[in-house]
């Protein structure tokens, strides 16, 4: 019986043993697990210092966020054109441009028609828009802009814009929307959180690759 409870003892130390380590450790290990989801989310998120430019550019796709964003800049005084990009979509349901709704939207905004600029060509993924916002650029003699786009695409947003804009004589600076849902602390607590980031460190790896026409989430 002696033996028996000495065993039941040494059993039961260990189970508390492990108890304790596993109490301990959880909050650790948690811990680094938050650093590195905000990391992730964090490195996808870039904002160059904000000064007074040609014209605020909002890339396609993303909703009201961007659209705001950039009318927030133009109201603000930091630029006085406010250039779109075509894509060529339409309305669900209105054999109408998306670019024709956009437009109204910043009208909306009482920001005068004169100040609205739309690429020619039809964009259907970034690289295509920075293409396009270069013609455009070039064609009206525009020196600087600032790019609006969503929180986790300013990055590869940027990078791609570079690699275009580059030879000319033309300052490009990102802003990410401030009033967008994605946060680099909390974009691991829904789906749609870590469909955006896996999908830009796809979209990132493959454009590094050289294969920049590959086109996951093109326009977010």
């Amino acid at each position: 019986m002696k033996i028996y409870s000495k065993q039941t003892n040494k059993l039961a130390s260990r189970s508390v043993g492990c108890i304790a380590i596993f109490l301990i450790g959880l909050p650790f290990v948690l811990g680094l697990s938050y650093l590195f989801l905000r990391g992730l989310g964090a490195y996808l998120i870039v904002a160059d210092p904000l000064e007074k430019s040609e014209a605020v550019v909002v890339l396609s796709g993303g909703g009201n966020p961007r659209l705001e964003e950039a009318g927030r800049l133009y109201k603000e005084g930091l630029t006085d054109k406010f250039v779109l990009t075509e894509t060529g979509n339409k309305i669900a349901g209105y054999n109408q441009d998306y670019s024709f709704y956009e437009t109204l939207k910043i009208l909306n905004m009482d920001i005068p028609p004169t100040a609205i600029y739309i690429t020619e060509e039809h964009a259907k993924d970034t690289y295509a828009e920075a293409v396009a916002v270069l013609d455009l650029m070039k064609k009206h003699h525009f020196r600087s802009c600032i790019v609006v786009t969503d929180p986790h695409h300013t990055r590869r947003a940027r990078l791609i814009f570079r690699d275009v804009f580059a030879g000319n004589d033309i300052i490009v600076r990102f802003w990410p929307a401030t009033n967008h849902w994605y946060r680099s602390d909390s974009w691991f607590l829904s789906p749609s959180g870590w469909f955006a980031t896996v999908s830009e460190y796809i979209g990132l790896t493959v454009y590094q690759l050289g294969i920049y026409r590959l086109s996951i989430f093109p326009f977010e």
